[in-house]
């Protein structure tokens, strides 16, 4: 992974100070893109999955029962 400094976006004079402001975007030393993300994992989908079972149930007990959590 590298870092490339894209540009100066604006500067701006705060308390006696300049202050610049730059965009540094982040790029794959492999392929050269800067579209970098992570694909989502058969055991990260299965989390997800059984966290909004279980936050389902939890409301719907919640609705049914009164709230006995508060």
């Amino acid at each position: 992974m590298g870092s490339v400094a894209m540009g100066i976006g604006g500067s701006h004079h705060f308390e006696g100070y300049n202050i610049s402001e730059i965009a540094h975007c982040l790029y794959c030393d492999k392929c050269g893109s800067f579209r970098i993300g992570k694909r989502p994992t058969l055991q990260m989908l299965v989390g997800i999955a059984i966290a909004v079972l279980i936050t389902n149930a939890v409301s719907y007990s919640m609705d049914k029962y009164g709230a006995w959590l508060a």
